[in-house]
C-alpha cells in the first residue's frame, strides 16, 4: 500500500507543478516550486489527488491548448505549450498507473491508441534534439507490436523522430549484433539500428 501511496503522491505533485507551469505562460525557466508534503492517510491523499487533478484540468482548460509555457523539452519536437504538457501528463499517469497495477499484481491492458501515442510522445519529447550526433549518422527503427513504426534519425543536425506509414513493414528481427549496431526489444516497441 505504501508504494501505491507514494505513486499517488508523486502524480499529484506533478499535476500541481504542471498546472503552475501552464498558468505561468511563456517563460525562460519554470516557476519556483512550492513546498508541499503529501498526506499519509488514504482519505486525505484521495482528496488531494482529486483537488490536484482538477487544478490541472481547470488550468489546461483556461489556458487553451496553444498557450506557450516553459517545458524541459523545448529543444525537441514536442510542443512547448499546454497541449504538450497535457500529452506528457497522460503518458506519465499511464506509466505510473501500470507500475502500480504491476506492484499490486492486477495489470490491466492499456488502451492501444494511448500506448502507441506514448511511444511517439517519448520519441518526440525525450529523444529529439538539435544537438549534433557526434558519431556516424544512424537510423533507429522502432516498431510497436501493435503495428506502428517510427524512425529516429541521428546525424549532425541532431536526433529527429519520424512516424512511418501504418502499413510500413516491421524491421526484420536480427540476432544479437556486435557493439557497432544493436537489436533489442523492450515494452511495446522493438528497436533496430541501420
Amino acid at each position: 500500500m505504501t508504494d501505491s501511496l507514494d505513486h499517488s503522491a508523486l502524480l499529484q505533485l506533478i499535476d500541481e507543478r504542471s498546472a503552475a507551469i501552464v498558468a505561468a505562460g511563456p517563460a525562460e525557466a519554470p516557476p519556483a516550486k512550492e513546498a508541499a508534503e503529501a498526506p499519509r492517510e488514504l482519505d486525505a491523499l484521495l482528496a488531494w489527488y482529486d483537488d490536484s487533478h482538477e487544478l490541472l484540468l481547470r488550468t489546461l482548460r483556461e489556458a487553451g491548448p496553444e498557450r506557450e509555457c516553459w517545458t524541459w523539452w523545448s529543444a525537441g519536437v514536442s510542443p512547448a505549450n499546454a497541449r504538450g504538457v497535457a500529452r506528457r501528463r497522460v503518458h506519465e499517469v499511464l506509466v505510473h498507473t501500470y507500475d502500480a497495477q504491476l506492484a499490486a499484481g492486477a495489470v490491466r491492458p492499456m488502451p492501444v491508441d494511448v500506448a502507441l501515442d506514448g511511444v511517439a510522445e517519448f520519441l518526440d519529447t525525450c529523444n529529439s534534439t538539435p544537438a549534433a550526433w557526434p558519431h556516424e549518422a544512424a537510423t533507429i527503427h522502432y516498431h510497436a507490436t501493435e503495428g506502428r513504426s517510427w524512425l529516429l534519425m541521428l546525424d549532425d543536425t541532431g536526433a529527429w523522430p519520424a512516424p512511418l506509414p501504418h502499413d510500413a513493414a516491421p524491421p526484420p528481427l536480427r540476432p544479437r549484433a556486435p557493439p557497432s549496431s544493436c537489436s533489442s526489444s523492450s515494452g511495446a516497441a522493438s528497436r533496430s539500428t541501420t
